[in-house]
């Protein structure tokens, strides 16, 4: 298991490209905090696929969401599209 760093809100600011490089770089996660409270968790994607369909998949989102597609017309195409690209 890599090594998880703790850094505050304020030294995050001032250090960003340095801890985001060590993020990539490294594979270290970290720990962000307030007031020396966690606030979040960041962490590198553990492979470039996941990270290409995390992306992909909250931009269909937000475009779903402009057009006003219903959870229940974006899942009916989800199907006809997969029967389109995969056969089944």
């Amino acid at each position: 298991m890599k090594a998880i760093s703790v850094v505050s809100v304020k030294d995050f600011k001032e250090h960003a490209t340095t801890i985001i490089r060590d993020i990539i770089e490294q594979g270290k996660s970290l720990i962000l905090t307030k007031r020396k409270k966690p606030i979040a968790l960041i962490k590198p994607f553990d492979k470039d696929k996941e990270a290409e369909m995390y992306y992909l998949t909250s931009q269909i989102g937000k475009l779903l969401k402009d057009a006003d597609i219903t959870e229940k017309e974006a899942q009916d195409a989800l199907k006809a599209v997969r029967k389109d690209v995969y056969g089944s």
